[in-house]
């Protein structure tokens, strides 16, 4: 009868309530139950002549989210073909309402991450940094291939989620930055060469 239950002919005293997890549909997770655990029991007492219409069990499909973290060999802000993953980079997933963590994890198997068995809800996943690397450029309209991550705080955008419902498209790329520079000097003799003894130039601006 839409998930209803009753049990008559108690007598007072005290009872545990408790669901056969068995029965329910395969992955479920609990919500909700009367004592607040979610160990799929309540416990409660029950007086003569007492009738109780509080012993509620709620169940949902857990959500998951995850995706990957590349390196982005062109800096480009999209995953090309050949770009390798990052693996041992840590990823926190925060509760978007509440602003708390709701998992911990580091990308493995070439850069890959996955949050599982959530509650429905709303997510944010932040990227750690990583050393000798720098974020990508964000959003480059490839949704399940670009960076997701933003550029100061590594965070990507609020995602929803209802029960049963998978996000697999939060990415993050990273570059290893190049550098240039060496020196400007005065060409005493004007033979193009660096000469012993012959001295630099400063404050002589150079644009990149």
């Amino acid at each position: 009868g839409g998930g209803a239950y009753t049990i008559t002919g108690l007598v007072a005293g005290t009872y545990t309530a408790r669901v056969d997890v068995s029965t329910l549909s395969a992955g479920m997770i609990a919500t909700y139950d009367l004592a607040g655990d979610l160990d799929n029991s309540a416990t409660f007492m029950l007086s003569p002549s007492q009738v109780r219409t509080d012993l509620d069990f709620g169940y949902t499909q857990p959500v998951s989210m995850g995706d990957r973290v590349w390196s982005d060999l062109n800096a480009n802000g999209v995953q090309d073909v050949g770009e390798p993953g990052l693996d041992g980079v840590s990823v926190t997933l925060y509760n978007s309402v509440f602003n708390t963590i709701a998992g911990t994890t580091v990308t493995s198997g070439g850069g890959s991450y996955t949050f599982g068995n959530l509650l429905p809800g709303s997510y944010f996943v932040e990227f750690g940094t990583v050393v000798g690397y720098s974020r990508t450029l964000v959003d480059q309209g490839v949704e399940t291939g670009d960076s997701d991550a933003d550029l100061v705080t590594g965070r990507t955008g609020s995602v929803t989620l209802s029960s049963g419902q998978s996000n697999l498209t939060l990415d993050a790329g990273y570059f290893a930055p190049a550098a240039i520079g060496d020196f400007v000097y005065n060409d005493a003799n004007a033979n193009g060469q660096q000469d012993g003894g012959e001295a630099g130039l400063d404050g002589v601006p150079v644009l990149g």
